[in-house]
């Protein structure tokens, strides 16, 4: 049995033997079918102490849900990304202490404090203040590179680091060449460049950096190299960076 259907099968578990998803019956329609580890409701997919307050966040801070709106769907990245580090954003301590399992020679979190008055030590659907990477973003969260998360710390040395983390729980993908066509064509103009001159990707073969999920590493990657070019333009002052890929 593969990961994803075990984790099917708890959600269905989930939904008709516990009260986690405030007593919602499962069997909701996602993308015109219906499920029995989708919600009828997508505010019973959001843990209940923290769910005004997300919603709050991401309308204060004008950013896009996947799909465009709060997903029923209760396998969702993003819902999971939320539901496991919202609720300890404002927690120091914690925040300090995974980041100190990445890395043990970081002594402290700072906010990240382009979120206005929601500021707090982890970010979620990052952005930079200026578009970098050739994307012309007008949305944060939607149609540009962010970051599922993103926590700011600083190194025993005086170093300023990012931790970008890219959340996933059941994804799979296929052999889809987003280097091909009309918009392969524009995403390339946008990152070949970005690319050749990263100090972490290898610029002899572009291919492998157009498939999932190694495009979107690789243009947080890109992003996080040119956080710290455009330390100078930018709010937050990046020296360095660590990258992070979390799955449950």
């Amino acid at each position: 049995m593969s990961y994803k259907t075990q984790q099917y099968e708890r959600a269905e578990k989930l939904i008709k033997n516990t009260n986690i998803f405030n007593g919602d019956k499962g069997c909701g329609l996602f993308r015109g079918k219906c499920y029995p580890f989708v919600l009828n409701d997508n505010n019973n997919n959001m843990y209940k102490k923290s769910r005004i307050s997300i919603c709050n966040y991401f309308n204060t801070n004008k950013i896009a849900w996947w799909g465009g709106k709060l997903t029923n769907h209760t396998l969702s990245s993003q819902v999971s990304c939320l539901n496991h580090l919202y609720s300890i954003r404002d927690d120091k301590n914690t925040v300090l202490s995974i980041i100190q399992n990445i890395c043990p020679d970081i002594i402290d979190v700072l906010k990240i404090t382009t979120d206005g008055d929601m500021s707090e030590y982890i970010q979620f659907e990052a952005v930079s203040d200026f578009d970098h990477l050739n994307e012309k973003y007008s949305t944060r969260g939607s149609n540009c590179t962010s970051l599922d998360a993103l926590i700011y710390g600083q190194h025993k040395d005086g170093r300023k680091v990012l931790f970008p983390i890219e959340w996933k729980y059941v994804e799979s993908y296929g052999n889809e060449d987003k280097g091909s066509g009309n918009k392969g064509l524009v995403r390339k103009a946008r990152y070949t460049d970005l690319i050749n001159q990263s100090k972490q990707l290898k610029s002899a073969c572009h291919d492998v950096y157009y498939y999932e999920p190694f495009y979107q590493l690789m243009r947080q990657t890109l992003w996080s190299e040119q956080m710290i070019a455009h330390k100078n333009t930018e709010t937050i002052k990046v020296d360095d960076y660590t990258h992070s890929c979390d799955s449950i």
